[in-house]
């Protein structure tokens, strides 16, 4: 017969201690291509109130969101996308802090895309054969409206800090206006 000291001591060192293994997994961290480090899953979830099993990784983890953001990002300054990689390693204090608002926008921006899809994932009423728990006790489109507004503050702060008043890039226009000098009705003039 074993000891049951030594096969405890043995399934112990072969265990290992979940709060140390959590401790090690780096949190999803939302990036595309050309912009690495926008914002983490861990973050979004926070913005909207939601835990990792009503929004898992693996649906943040799609690369839309962060195409989205990059989209987004590009409209407000188009050099921004290309200056991402250097301002994310500066340790200038201004680069620093437009690091922290583009992160924060990338944040509240996912959140809100993720938000519309909530209703379709996180169960809204949980019960078991004894209890109910009704979540979300805050209505979705209110919760909606108040991470469409954040956004919008922290879009007005990214703004401010780039010199941009919202106003200087400009889509630009496929269509033009043009007469033909014919008519097309009658074939005259051509």
């Amino acid at each position: 017969m074993t000891d049951p000291n030594a096969l405890n001591a043995l399934l112990a060192s072969q265990v290992p201690d979940p709060e140390e293994l959590y401790q090690t997994v780096e949190p999803l961290t939302i990036a595309s291509a050309s912009m690495k480090k926008l914002t983490t899953a861990d973050a979004v979830r926070a913005a909207i109130g939601i835990s990792e099993s009503e929004l898992p990784d693996s649906v943040l983890g799609q690369s839309f969101y962060a195409r989205g953001v990059e989209r987004a990002l590009q409209k407000i300054d188009p050099t921004l996308v290309t200056r991402w990689p250097t301002l994310i390693d500066s340790t200038d204090p201004a680069d620093l802090n437009l690091v922290g608002i583009v992160q924060d926008f990338a944040m509240y921006k996912v959140a809100v895309h993720a938000c519309q899809s909530i209703e379709l994932l996180a169960a809204r009423t949980m019960t078991d054969s004894k209890a109910t728990f009704q979540r979300f006790e805050v209505d979705l489109e209110t919760l909606l409206s108040r991470l469409e507004g954040l956004l919008a503050q922290v879009e007005d702060e990214l703004l401010e800090d780039l010199g941009l008043d919202g106003t200087t890039y400009t889509p630009l226009s496929i269509f033009v206006e043009a007469k033909p000098t014919f008519d097309p009705v009658t074939g005259e003039g051509g």
